[in-house]
């Protein structure tokens, strides 16, 4: 239904322009006729494009557009499977982020360049999806940034007050030592998963 009405709206951006470039190349070119051009041409599909970027960015941050792909099937079902041993199923099941934009949430490092960077990684594997060739096994390139965890998690007391994390909090707060490293992996998906 989307779909439908995004064509309808660029068939319109599309035939508007058209018809106004038609009717003011017949007769004497006002000034009203000028501005109705302008917004036409460019303001009416400027703003078209600005709010299709918009819908995009919004609908590429959730749980269902990320699990669409079928690569990333194993990585959905493991969201749900086996109660809550794994970090995903944790903070998925546990309610500790939100089940719309798990994936956004828990891959995407903070602030305007972790926005960036995870705009720039799913283009990378939108491409690789269509015309690339899928690894056997998945991997998150350059490995999983600790940062991620401690945006939600680093200010917390039962977080910093945790006997485990106690002895070892400069090394999390360095990157030294990785939430995946003793509470891995995040989730239960065997090699060979994205097949």
């Amino acid at each position: 239904m989307i779909a439908v009405w995004i064509l309808g709206v660029a068939a319109v951006v599309v035939l508007v322009p058209l018809l106004s470039l038609r009717s003011s190349m017949r007769t004497r070119a006002t000034p009203g006729r000028r501005l109705f051009t302008f917004a036409a041409m460019v303001a009416l599909p400027g703003l078209w494009l600005l709010g299709m970027f918009a819908f995009a960015d919004v609908s590429m941050r959730s749980t269902s557009f990320c699990l669409s792909c079928h690569e990333m099937k194993p990585y959905g079902a493991s969201l749900t499977a086996g109660g809550e041993e794994t970090l995903a199923a944790a903070h998925y099941m546990g309610g500790r982020s939100d089940r719309d934009k798990a994936c956004y949430v828990c891959h995407t490092k903070p602030g305007l360049s972790g926005y960036i960077d995870a705009k720039l990684r799913g283009l990378h594997d939108v491409r690789v999806h269509y015309f690339g060739e899928i690894p056997e096994t998945l991997r998150i390139k350059g490995g999983y940034d600790v940062n991620i965890c401690l945006d939600c998690h680093g200010e917390t007391e039962n977080f910093r007050d945790d006997p485990a994390h106690r002895p070892v909090m400069e090394d999390i707060e360095s990157g030294g030592v990785t939430c995946l490293d003793c509470h891995g992996p995040a989730h239960a998906v065997s090699e060979g998963a994205s097949e």
